[in-house]
């Protein structure tokens, strides 16, 4: 009798065990698959989110380079399509359209992912898992002083000048970017056998307006050398004026070197610093050299000494006179801010070859290319003690003239550019601007 009932007690005690057992393990196992699913959905959402960072940064970054809608959707589906391939197999993902924004050369990249749940629909009642993430990557334009140095001696031909201006308008275009109001600022110095100063070189020599050179109807202040103590500083030229305006004397005009000659300045005048890129890029596809040329002198010097002036801000009671069309936008920054960056992009195609005496310019000043090259890199010793960066382009360029630009970035590989090939130079001018261009996710 108490045997049976013992083993009716065990058979009951067994049945009870798997009736609870069977009561618990869909309970436990609906817990086991909603954590598993919710790690997975966790796990898919991060890994999306790098994908979609990725596309996003493509999108700007090439946005901030061709400024063109079609490449930065193009950059961005390709990074995508590259990237996505990395997260689980039996994910299916969509990928939505591309917002664009041209103001700040962002872009917006969104996608949604899903995979199936752990153990089905028969526990949970859900068949997926999915995430939705979103991402806005952005060209930053780092604050950014820079002054372009541009050669437009009669060596360069026609077809090198259209492709510095197109290098030039590239750099521009990354520095700045595509609105007004942006960080980076760029000046144009353009030089041939000296720099025309234009308004602000009255105000600079301390000479009063009226006396520039109209001789051909173009309207130029063409500068000299900086004389004395200040020669190969920056200091400020309202209490110590800049060399003077050159003239041409009768004597040279009756030995066939007339007003409009191989020694002239260019019709174009030194641009301030802009941050308006319409401006910068109408005044470098207009930049031309004097009217009927027919020499090659080459004062890049004075070339140097102008990129030096127009990001000093010790000539910013030059720059921001409105006599003489200043502007307060047109002031440099301070020296000594990290967190400002002062830039010079300095181009030459050959010797430096033309200097002035006493204001004059003549065949023969008695001042020997030598003489030329040891003020030139004093006035770039000036300009790296200031905390500026030089950057060198060499285009075509003599040995004598390679040497100097070396010189001029204290010998710095990476600071220093030369080629004999046009089309390299648009590459040159966009490797140098990019280093003060990032991009970054926003959003």
């Amino acid at each position: 009798m108490i045997q049976n009932l013992s083993r009716l007690w065990a058979t009951e005690s067994r049945g009870q065990t798997a009736v609870l057992f069977t009561l618990l393990v869909f309970p436990i196992l609906t817990v086991l698959g909603f954590s598993i699913d919710t790690m997975r959905q966790v796990s898919l959402k991060k890994s999306l989110q790098e994908v979609v960072d990725s596309a996003a940064l493509a999108g700007a970054r090439s946005f901030s380079h061709s400024l063109l809608l079609a490449d930065a959707g193009l950059s961005a589906t390709t990074a995508y399509d590259l990237n996505i391939a990395t997260l689980p197999g039996n994910a299916t993902c969509t990928l939505n359209p591309h917002q664009f924004d041209r103001s700040s050369f962002s872009v917006t990249v969104s996608a949604t992912c899903a995979v199936p749940t752990f153990f089905g629909i028969g526990i949970s009642g859900m068949s997926e898992v999915s995430a939705e993430v979103e991402s806005t990557g952005a060209a930053i334009h780092r604050t950014a002083d820079v002054a372009m140095m541009f050669d437009l001696s009669s060596s360069m031909d026609a077809s090198e000048l259209l492709a510095i201006k197109a290098a030039g308008k590239r750099a521009a275009e990354l520095i700045i970017g595509a609105q007004a109001g942006a960080r980076g600022r760029v000046a144009i110095v353009p030089f041939a056998g000296g720099v025309n100063a234009g308004d602000f070189g009255n105000l600079a020599t301390g000479r009063a307006s009226g006396n520039d050179d109209e001789a051909d109807g173009v309207t130029r202040v063409c500068v000299t050398e900086r004389s004395g103590t200040e020669a190969f500083t920056d200091a400020d030229p309202t209490t110590d004026n800049v060399g003077g305006v050159l003239t041409w004397p009768a004597t040279i005009a009756s030995s066939g070197f007339d007003r409009v000659s191989a020694y002239q300045c260019p019709d174009s005048p030194v641009l301030p610093l802009e941050d308006d890129l319409t401006v910068v890029k109408s005044v470098i596809d207009n930049m031309a050299r004097s009217s009927g040329i027919a020499g090659g002198a080459t004062a890049g010097h004075l070339g140097i000494a102008w990129s030096w002036y127009t990001i000093s801000p010790n000539w910013n009671a030059v720059w921001e006179d409105s006599t003489y069309g200043g502007h307060s936008d047109h002031g440099a920054k301070p020296y000594g801010n990290p967190n400002i960056l002062k830039v010079a992009i300095l181009m030459t195609d050959g010797t430096f070859t033309q200097a002035f005496a006493d204001g004059v310019a003549a065949p023969d000043t008695g001042i020997q290319e030598s003489n030329i090259a040891t003020a030139s890199s004093n006035l770039c010793a000036g300009m790296r003690a200031a905390g500026i960066t030089i950057y060198a382009v060499a285009f075509n360029a003599s040995t004598e003239a390679e040497t100097l630009l070396r010189d001029c970035t204290d010998n710095a590989p990476d600071l220093y550019f030369e080629t004999n090939v046009m089309t390299d130079l648009e590459d040159i001018y966009e490797q140098i601007a990019g280093k003060y261009l990032t991009v970054g996710i926003i959003d």
